[in-house]
């Protein structure tokens, strides 16, 4: 689908892939895999990695297994910290988008799909990519420091406490 280079074939894309699966795999993955490992788990992060390494082995591809598997581990602690689906919905969409116009505008990038090392005029995109990192580090940081999420907090409701005065059969 990448293949393709018209405007109107970027814009397909951006929808068809970007927006779909920014939606259709944070439901999936986020909204129902997480919360069913973080709650049999009864650990965030165990549910987290759990789901970020089913995320990545379904996309079937051997180099770029470890790369998304942080991906997913990104997106499950967004989701986990911020405590809206729809913030990682968005960084979803935003990370298939920027993957799509930087292929877009970038074609060759798409003859070698496997590389694994960064080359000669790749630096641009080394340099790119630790800047990422430096701002995605300050931004999860933040959301840390600023969440409310705890298993008990989210969980609590999903156990019905057993009281003494209503007695339900």
């Amino acid at each position: 689908m990448l293949q393709n280079h018209t405007p109107a074939e970027l814009f397909k894309n951006l929808f068809f892939i970007a927006v779909f699966a920014g939606i259709g795999e944070e439901l999936f993955f986020r909204g129902i895999l997480q919360r069913m490992f973080i709650r049999l788990t009864k650990n965030p992060w165990m549910g987290i990695i759990l789901t970020a390494a089913i995320f990545s082995g379904i996309h079937f591809q051997f180099y770029g297994f470890f790369p998304r598997l942080l991906l997913g581990v990104l997106l499950g602690a967004i989701y986990w910290y911020s405590s809206s689906l729809w913030v990682a919905i968005l960084v979803h969409f935003l990370y298939d988008a920027a993957i799509i116009v930087l292929v877009y505008f970038n074609p060759q990038l798409l003859q070698n799909s496997e590389a694994t090392l960064i080359q000669g005029q790749d630096v641009q995109l080394l340099i790119g990519a630790l800047i990422s990192l430096a701002v995605t580090i300050v931004v999860l940081r933040t959301m840390q420091k600023k969440s409310l999420a705890s298993y008990d907090a989210i969980y609590d409701d999903d156990f019905p406490k057993k009281d003494d005065n209503n007695l339900s059969f």
